[in-house]
């Protein structure tokens, strides 16, 4: 198997992960034991030793590999406005996760802290980490859509009309907007008050 498909299927798996993990986040909107309870039955799957040593190994994969495919990408002649998404929003969210990760596992690893609701919002609650860590948020779950909507109009252009891939990606680019916005919304405490 080549590395683009190695590349293509940590992906998936990373993608499949974040649905559940934004998921967790929008049930937030309902409160935070609601976050919670999500957030609980979640964990005995991710943090299943074996899966969450899986999910770390296509992490690693992901950003690896698409170093390597960028520099391919790179020798072409000529970039399409799609192959620069695909890389900019790619670099992008390989950041973002990465030091999301390593706040997650400095957390949990190093301070024995919990990594809840409330981990979450301190940042966004209070001046001055709110003024980084807002766009961070933001521009991390954003840049996920747009490379997601960028490689599926990619890959759906053979089957579909150019018209129609270009409305699946604008959902998908929609749809990550829509959901920044919302979790932004409820972890700032505009939903409900967040006691701090």
């Amino acid at each position: 198997m080549k590395l683009i498909s190695f590349h293509r299927v940590s992906g998936i798996v990373i993608a499949l992960f974040a649905v559940f993990h934004l998921y967790n986040h929008l049930m937030a909107w309902f409160g935070i034991e609601s976050h919670r309870h999500f957030m609980e039955l979640f964990r005995r799957v991710y943090r299943f030793p074996p899966v969450e040593v899986l999910l770390l190994i296509c992490i690693g994969f992901q950003v690896i590999s698409g170093i390597l495919q960028i520099k391919h990408l790179r020798t072409k002649n000529t970039l399409t406005f799609l192959d620069r998404c695909k890389i900019y929003s790619g670099v992008v969210f390989a950041l973002f996760i990465l030091q999301h990760l390593s706040a997650i596992m400095v957390q949990r690893l190093i301070w024995h802290g919990e990594t809840d609701f409330h981990f979450a919002a301190a940042v966004v609650l209070s001046a001055p980490q709110k003024y980084y860590f807002v766009p961070y948020y933001f521009v991390g779950v954003f840049s996920l859509g747009v490379h997601i909507a960028s490689v599926h109009r990619q890959k759906i252009i053979a089957w579909v009309s150019p018209n129609q891939a270009n409305w699946h990606a604008f959902f998908i680019l929609f749809l990550s907007f829509s959901i920044a916005i919302v979790i932004l919304y409820v972890f700032m405490g505009s939903r409900f008050a967040i006691p701090q």
